[in-house]
């Protein structure tokens, strides 16, 4: 009996543990960024990206034309 409430404490405390690690290495949120926008060439166009840049946009609503996170591309 009493090695089983061993275990069973054991378990609640790994369990504890791992949900605490895996919250403290998740990554922080993406901050945005925000910037002066241009006039848009085209009424209702919030983003363009014809690629001639790489992955410059050629028009961004927010202003910021460089992506805020890029990965695996």
């Amino acid at each position: 009996m009493l090695l089983q409430a061993v275990r069973f404490v054991s378990k609640i405390l790994t369990l504890g543990a791992v949900a605490l690690a895996s919250s403290a290495l998740a990554q922080p949120p993406l901050e945005q960024r925000t910037g002066e926008a241009p006039p848009s060439p085209e009424p209702g166009l919030l983003f363009y990206l014809s690629g001639d840049h790489g992955f410059t946009a050629d028009y961004a609503a927010g202003g910021v034309q460089q992506p805020n996170y890029l990965a695996d591309v």
